[in-house]
């Protein structure tokens, strides 16, 4: 954690200019320093005006080591490191050092995500490095669709939305600025599950990814669109896999206005300044307890075992349109 913590002197905008200036230094620095003032304190005469000089330094001013820090204190990130994983390639490979820290960030994550964000009582207290333990957002059910209302599986006003209102860069996210170079952002996302019944084509005597295809784990091919730096005319391409033990499998295309343009969206689903994600997701062969109701994952199909449940459909699709 040291070799991301910028060490010197830094404001932090949160105080005023003067209470707010700090002086971060290394372990061995900071022990030195702690060292010589404590010397200084011991020898000098008691009313000199360099010893009441040491002393506000000493328990004023805030002196910072880069390491061992409790959850009150605060840091400064190096410009370049904030919300970013350091590689040092001497030490291990960028794969498997991403593979380990992409799971470990899922796993934190949804640790961290169930304490601060569940309505149920925490059984665990996660230490939060954030400004603020969880960001304000609002859930609104019932919104309308923001496709044409032929895509919209459940109707014109079945969407689901999630609207984080304006966050303060400085007071939310932890962008450490004075009040004239702070920002204000505000990401709303509206989600629906899609009508592809007219999109979807099957085909059962191909070959796919070198395994053969037959009605019973049929080759479905989804067109939303096509993804034309792929050469390709459909949205996506899915094996059922019906027999073999398998779980969801989920596959994705976004738009993204002049970032990403992977996915060249149908006119039913094109979203002016706006992002776009389409998410299909695939029960394959899971079994539930319990009948679902859930729109996506819809189970009312029993199965051999009487207290097995399966998914209604081979798949749905959900469409999100993001606007920052």
């Amino acid at each position: 954690m040291s070799n991301q913590i910028y060490t010197g002197f830094w404001v932090d905008r949160s105080r005023h200019p003067v209470l707010g200036a700090t002086w971060t230094l290394s372990v061995d620095r900071a022990t030195l320093l702690a060292s010589f003032l404590s010397f200084i304190v011991t020898t000098i005469i008691v009313n000199s005006l360099f010893n009441i000089v040491v002393f506000f330094l000493y328990f004023v001013r805030p002196i910072r080591k880069t390491e061992n820090y409790s959850s009150e204190d605060v840091a400064l990130a190096k410009p370049g490191i904030c919300g970013f994983l350091p590689v040092d390639p001497t030490v291990d490979s960028l794969n498997s050092l991403s593979s380990r820290q992409e799971l470990y960030e899922t796993i934190d994550a949804r640790r961290y995500a169930t304490e601060k964000y569940s309505k149920e009582p925490a059984r665990f207290t996660t230490s939060s490095p954030f400004p603020v333990d969880a960001l304000p957002f609002e859930i609104i059910h019932n919104t309308s669709c923001p496709f044409d209302e032929s895509m919209c599986l459940l109707g014109a006003n079945s969407a689901i939305t999630f609207d984080t209102w304006f966050l303060d860069s400085h007071s939310h996210l932890g962008i450490n600025a004075p009040p004239e170079a702070r920002v204000e952002y505000r990401w709303c996302s509206t989600c629906t599950v899609l009508n592809v019944t007219a999109r979807a084509q099957v085909f059962d005597d191909t070959t796919y990814e070198g395994k053969p295809i037959s009605s019973k784990e049929p080759l479905v091919e989804v067109d939303l669109g096509g993804q034309p730096p792929f050469n390709k005319n459909h949205t996506f391409l899915y094996r059922i896999n019906a027999l073999d033990p398998s779980g969801y499998e989920v596959k994705y295309v976004s738009i993204v206005p002049r970032l990403l343009n992977v996915w060249d969206p149908i006119q039913p689903l094109y979203v002016p300044n706006a992002s776009t994600t389409l998410v299909l997701i695939a029960p394959n062969n899971v079994a539930y307890e319990q009948k679902v109701f859930d729109p996506v994952f819809q189970a009312t199909t029993a199965g051999s075992d009487p207290e097995a449940w399966f998914s209604d459909y081979r798949f749905q699709v959900i469409a999100c349109v993001d606007r920052r």
